[in-house]
C-alpha cells in the first residue's frame, strides 16, 4: 500500500470514527502515524486531499468495472452485469468506505469538487 493510500484510509477513518467536524490534516496525519509535515508533502491542503481521495476511488471502481466488462463481453447485459459485479468486488475491498466518506467531505467542504 502507498503512502498515499494510508493518508486516504485514515482520512476514511477520522470520517467515520469522529464525523466530518474533525477532519483535519493533523488528525489525518496522526491518525496515519506520519507528522503533518509529512502529510503536507503528499496533499498541500485538506481540499487536495478530499480531491484526489476522490479521483482514486472513483478511478479503483472505474478499474473493477472495466476489468468486468472485457472477461463478460460475450454476455447479455454486460454493462448491468459489470456494475453489480465491480460492486461486489468493492465492498470486499471496502473501497467503498472510502468513497462514500470522501464524497461526504466534499459535499461538506466543496461541492465543486463532485464535478468528477
Amino acid at each position: 500500500m502507498s503512502k498515499k493510500e494510508e493518508i486516504f484510509e485514515a482520512a476514511a477513518k477520522t470520517i467515520t470514527e469522529k464525523g466530518l467536524k474533525h477532519l483535519t490534516l493533523s488528525r489525518v496525519a496522526k491518525e496515519a502515524n506520519m507528522t503533518k509535515a509529512g502529510l503536507l508533502y503528499h496533499f498541500s491542503s485538506k481540499e487536495e486531499l478530499i480531491n484526489e481521495m476522490n479521483e482514486y476511488t472513483i478511478s479503483n471502481f472505474q478499474n473493477l468495472l472495466d476489468h468486468h466488462q472485457e472477461n463478460l463481453q460475450s454476455d447479455k447485459a454486460v454493462f448491468v452485469k459489470s456494475f453489480v459485479l465491480a460492486t461486489l468486488d468493492d465492498l470486499e475491498l471496502q473501497n467503498t468506505v472510502q468513497l462514500c466518506t470522501s464524497m461526504l467531505a466534499t459535499m461538506s467542504f466543496n461541492e465543486e469538487l463532485l464535478k468528477p
